[in-house]
């Protein structure tokens, strides 16, 4: 994530097979977007926006998704 001259890395998730990382950047960068217009800092926006494409590689066989309820689950998940 660059803010400014800063780049600070944001790490993924890491989640266990199976995945299918169909619309995981698309995902991605809907969130990032999202997040970014609500307010949010670049690295929040990266660290949530990772977040909803953790639940969405999930979903095997389809576009997936992820719903305000899906990326909380995932946070308390991976981060208590």
């Amino acid at each position: 994530v660059a803010e400014g001259e800063q780049v600070v890395r944001c790490p993924a998730c890491s989640v266990k097979p199976p995945i299918d990382f169909c619309g995981a950047g698309d995902t991605f960068l809907a969130g990032y977007g999202t997040l970014l217009a609500s307010g949010a800092t670049p690295m929040q926006a990266a660290q949530i926006a990772c977040l909803c494409s953790s639940v969405t590689i999930r979903k095997i066989g389809v576009t997936g998704t992820a719903t305000r309820d899906e990326v909380l689950s995932a946070r308390n998940f991976y981060f208590g």
